[in-house]
């Protein structure tokens, strides 16, 4: 350390120049700057431009043939239940048009054959009692066998033209004529003209 005052070197620890008596001012010891710390680097973040998304268009596809088969396989069903229910209601139609001419027929011969059965028992009865056969009908008897007859073949007569009508309306309600129409107005017209031929013939047996 050197004195301020005479600038003689002065090695010891004394606080005063041996040399001019100068006070010795200590040196403030050199402080070596400490490696300053590196900054941490500045991340610099580029804002990145948003681009709009873009959606890609469906592609269109061609109808499958599955699609093709399940359309016509359904027309086809279809067709199968519409023929089904043509055949159910002519079934029906059928069994209701033979339920009625049962029933017709059925309902005018009951009767009929109760007026003979309840005529012959009466004829019977008349010649056991008075022990001689009864040789002419009596004219009672015979208007009430008449109108019998007469009221039997009427209500056969109104059941074919109840069948005929019916007839006729379903053919006129179908997109096409019925191939059995024909014969069905066929057959009608030969059934009243036997029951109108029967009904001239018990008429003349009966003697009216």
């Amino acid at each position: 350390m050197n004195c301020p005052n005479c600038g003689a070197a002065h090695t010891g620890a004394g606080a005063f120049c041996i040399h001019c008596g100068a006070r010795l001012t200590p040196q403030a010891p050199v402080q070596t700057p400490a490696d300053p710390k590196p900054a941490p680097a500045s991340v610099l973040y580029q804002a990145t431009p948003i681009q709009p998304a873009t959606v890609a268009p469906a592609p269109v596809s061609a109808p499958s043939q599955a699609v093709f088969l399940q359309r016509r396989d359904g027309t086809a069903t279809i067709r199968h239940i519409s023929a089904g229910s043509v055949f159910k209601v002519s079934f029906v139609t059928y069994l209701l048009l033979l339920g009625l001419l049962v029933m017709v027929v059925g309902g005018a011969i009951g009767p009929a054959i109760m007026l003979a059965l309840s005529a012959l028992i009466y004829y019977l009865v008349a010649g056991w009692v008075g022990g001689v056969r009864v040789g002419c009908r009596s004219s009672v008897a015979m208007v009430v066998e008449k109108l019998a007859v007469d009221a039997t073949f009427d209500i056969a007569r109104t059941a074919a033209n109840t069948v005929k009508d019916i007839w006729s309306v379903m053919d006129a309600a179908a997109e096409k004529p019925m191939p059995s129409k024909l014969l069905s107005q066929k057959a009608i017209g030969a059934i009243q003209g036997v029951t109108d031929r029967v009904q001239q013939g018990v008429h003349a047996a009966m003697g009216v």
